[in-house]
């Protein structure tokens, strides 16, 4: 009896916690779709500003970023390609008198994006209406998106770097002989320097050359669209960033690189006197995420005809992938969506990635070649990268197009296997053992050495993938063999670079693809279709909450996205090594900052 009552009081007490659980899940849910709901509602004021924070996130594609495990937080992300369609609505909106600029000391942006966003504001001053800038520590792109404002006020505490761009790579070689790990490393193509911190304890002459290439070209264009906005000279210009002459807000005063030393309360003060407005009148800002929820920027959404653009941004995996990466099996999907679907008429495909796997570079490299079979026409847009496997992806489109600080090319791959027996042994004193059918049995296992048989199909598997690669672009770039072979060799190229040796057809961005594609297709009436669909933040939340969204991953992302701000060599380093598996992927990222 007294068992009986324990099993029943137990239920009951399961019970009443499971309606807890459910009753506390109900009530985020609930919260989080009211959040949402109340964020779609702002109304935007006759005399507001826009306010562009360039201190959040800005992926390409609007909330396609990784989001922060147990979050239930709506929170809009707007991308670079729709942050640069509100600046271009905002230049005929009545409602918008003028764009505020917060570069935010933490400014990080990608070579292309910022090139875009540039322009676009360079475009919006056209319409006659006021941009501000006001910064307290302006980051050197934070000062090149500023550049483009009328007025520049800085803090007085406040400063401005502006000293050039660099690259700095980390090695690992004589650590990884302190510790007794030995790679084993596989790779095809003098310029891919992807296995480089690996393999050796400083920077090849191919690497350098390539690096210092691209960085001058990317720099001397910042220069001159900072001399053009500014009306300072350009060799003046290189000489501060060289001789570091600004070094305080009455320097960047004095070489013209600001307007106004202020407090934010004074440049308020200035923006009412130029709308009109009494000192105790208020400001109506309105932020990025608030226009994009309150304006509408589809256009012809009951056309019949569609075309479709999906975003391919991140790095490129095996599998279905998460937000913010490029799940080889999902977009396979999405690109089959878009060929069996009578009414898209052509894809544009928008690449923003450094590569990756090269398995599932070839089978999305498959399903843009079946949908040109299928009689539509394909589009490649270049973001900030579409290099290695984002070439991969790219190289049989109809047409190409790239901004000039694209960082492209990079045709190359390599594999890596590690040994760390010597490692567990000398340092862990730990040993492995083994007994097998035959000698090649252990299949490439971490704990134990590399025989010469393994080794030589290892690299065959490198070798024959690099000529899939190359025949790729051989074919679809109509190019010879020894052309692209003197091409590629994992060398990378600028956008501007790649339109000279045919790796890509125009310089434009995404309007000027989807424009070319409108031409190819003579589409009087369509809509855009874009994938990854958005999803609802109700299906977010219930995702987290049904677990396909492993929450292992998402830990395990938000604790990376950390270490990469501290260590992103670290991160690279991780990315190589994962999955033992083929590669093509560019060995680092540009962040202009």
């Amino acid at each position: 009896m007294r068992s009986f009552f324990k099993i029943v009081l137990g239920s009951c007490l399961g019970i009443f916690l499971a309606f807890i659980a459910v009753f506390a899940i109900g009530a985020i849910v609930i919260g989080s779709f009211s959040s949402s709901m109340s964020s779609n509602s702002k109304v935007i004021d006759s005399e507001s500003i826009l306010r562009i924070d360039m201190s959040t996130p800005m992926p390409d594609k609007t909330n396609n970023i990784a989001s922060e495990p147990f979050s239930f937080e709506n929170n809009t992300f707007v991308g670079v390609i729709d942050a640069i369609k509100l600046i271009n609505h905002a230049k005929t909106d009545d409602k918008i008198k003028g764009i505020y600029i917060n570069p935010g000391g933490n400014f990080v942006s990608g070579p292309s994006a910022i090139k875009d966003l540039h322009e676009a504001l360079m475009d919006f001053k056209t319409s006659k209406k006021f941009v501000y800038a006001y910064g307290e520590n302006l980051t050197q792109g934070g000062y090149y998106i500023s550049s483009v404002a009328d007025k520049i006020f800085l803090n007085p505490m406040g400063d401005v770097t502006f000293r050039g761009m660099s690259i700095g790579m980390m090695y690992f070689k004589n650590l990884l002989e302190k510790l007794n790990i030995k790679m084993n490393i596989f790779y095809v193509g003098k310029f891919k320097s992807a296995t480089e911190p690996l393999r050796a304890d400083h920077m090849s002459t191919e690497n350098r050359l390539q690096l210092k290439t691209f960085l001058n070209g990317m720099f001397d264009q910042t220069i001159a669209d900072i001399a053009l906005s500014r009306k300072i000279d350009v060799a003046q210009i290189k000489n501060i960033a060289s001789q570091l002459l600004i070094q305080d807000p009455e320097d960047a005063l004095k070489y013209k690189f600001i307007d106004q030393i202020a407090y934010e309360d004074e440049v308020f003060s200035e923006i009412k006197a130029k709308l009109k407005l009494k000192e105790k009148d208020k400001l109506h800002f309105v932020s990025l995420s608030e226009y994009y929820d309150a304006t509408t920027l589809s256009k012809d959404y009951n056309a019949s005809d569609k075309i479709a653009v999906i975003y391919a941004e991140g790095e490129i995996n095996d599998g279905n992938g998460h937000d913010g990466e490029i799940g080889g099996q999902a977009y396979v999907q999405y690109l089959r969506k878009a060929r069996f679907d009578d009414k898209i008429k052509a894809v544009v495909l928008r690449v923003n990635s450094p590569g990756g796997s090269a398995f599932a570079s070839e089978q999305m490299w498959r399903e843009i070649e079946l949908i040109k079979k299928a009689g539509k026409k394909v589009v490649v847009s270049m973001g900030d990268y579409a290099a290695s496997g984002g070439y991969y992806i790219s190289c049989n489109a109809d047409s190409i197009f790239a901004n000039p600080n694209t960082i492209t090319g990079s045709i190359g791959v390599f594999g890596i296997i590690p040994n760390l027996s010597g490692f567990f042994k000398d340092k862990l004193y730990i040993t492995m053992d083994s007994v097998m059918t035959g000698p090649n049995a252990m299949g490439m296992s971490p704990y134990f050495d590399l025989n010469q048989t393994e080794a030589n199909a290892i690299q065959k598997s490198v070798e024959k993938i690099y000529s899939t690669f190359t025949g790729r672009v051989s074919k679809g770039r109509r190019l010879s063999q020894v052309v692209v072979d003197s091409l590629a060799q994992g060398r990378i190229y600028s956008g501007k670079d790649a339109l000279k040796i045919g790796l890509v057809d125009k310089i434009g961005g995404l309007d000027a693809a989807i424009a070319s594609a409108i031409k190819m297709t003579k589409l009087k009436e369509y809509r855009v279709v874009e994938y990854p669909e958005t999803k609802p933040p109700l299906q977010k939340i219930m995702d987290k909450i049904s677990g396909k969204e492993e929450s292992d991953d998402l830990v395990k992302g938000a604790v990376e996205a950390e270490i990469a701000k501290l260590a992103p060599e670290y991160i690279q380093a991780k990315k190589m090594l994962k999955n033992n598996k083929i590669q093509a992927r560019l060995p680092f990222v540009v962040q202009y900052q």
